[in-house]
């Protein structure tokens, strides 16, 4: 039987990502809140753009960071394959489950940004900017959430 000890994903490209994502929670909500309050379209376009090309940089760090997580070549019986610890299984759930939800940031804002250049997103229609915001949000939250518990998590185990 053979025995792999892992260390932990680098915290501080853990900590960029969820940076990047809560930069591209606050450039939405503020181009959201210029569009429903003061009608400036325009404002809401660079919010997000911004925050589209911030997401972005979040999805080409996550994937970096999926890459990192190491690989153990192992030989069982006549087959020979590379494997993953639990600790590294669970950190691609979790890359995987952000790079999911980004592409979807990235569709919704995609959305948003034709959306306002076709004239379908107005101050007096803004609903659908108000959901998506709130959805980005939740994401960038939900980021903070569980970058804080994996990193402390591997500080406290010692690993």
């Amino acid at each position: 039987m053979m025995t792999n000890v892992e260390t932990p994903l680098s915290a501080g490209l853990a900590w960029s990502i969820a940076g990047l994502a809560v930069a591209s929670a606050v450039a939405l909500w503020w181009g959201e809140r210029e569009l429903r309050i003061r009608g400036r379209l325009v404002a809401f376009r660079a919010g997000i753009s911004s925050a589209l090309l911030l997401t972005i940089g979040s999805l080409a760090l996550t994937i970096e960071q999926m890459r990192s997580v190491p690989q153990y070549w192992q030989k069982q019986a006549d087959s020979q394959l590379f494997v993953y610890t639990a600790y590294g299984s669970s950190m691609l759930a979790i890359g995987l489950s952000a790079l999911i939800h980004g592409l979807i940031l990235v569709f919704l804002g995609g959305g948003l940004l034709r959306r306002s250049a076709n004239g379908s997103l107005t101050q007096e229609r803004s609903s659908h900017a108000t959901l998506v915001r709130m959805f980005w949000v939740w994401i960038a939250v939900s980021t903070l959430i569980i970058t804080t518990v994996v990193t402390t998590l591997t500080t406290i185990s010692g690993a």
